[in-house]
């Protein structure tokens, strides 16, 4: 929650899904349960995280990550409020 607060950059993952018995999903549910996450800020957090993750990418490889967030944005009735 420290991090968070402090609009750090926050990337939800998961190292091994065999071993864990745990999804890149359950994931984020955990993470919106346990900070009390709207799918709003659940959104965001993933959102804020592209910058850094497609840093060694394409500009065509960027833009189509950055189109599937738009569409699912769209879909969903979701904003870009970024923190």
């Amino acid at each position: 929650m420290h991090y968070y607060k402090k609009k750090y950059p926050i990337l939800i993952s998961t190292d091994d899904r065999a071993m864990m018995c745990c999804s890149l999903s359950d994931e984020y549910v955990r993470v919106a349960c346990t900070l009390d996450l709207n799918p709003q800020e659940i959104f965001n957090l993933s959102y804020s995280t592209t910058e850094y993750i497609c840093k060694n990418l394409t500009a065509d490889e960027k833009l189509h990550i950055f189109n599937k967030f738009h569409e699912f944005a769209k879909s969903q009735n979701l904003t870009f409020e970024l923190f």
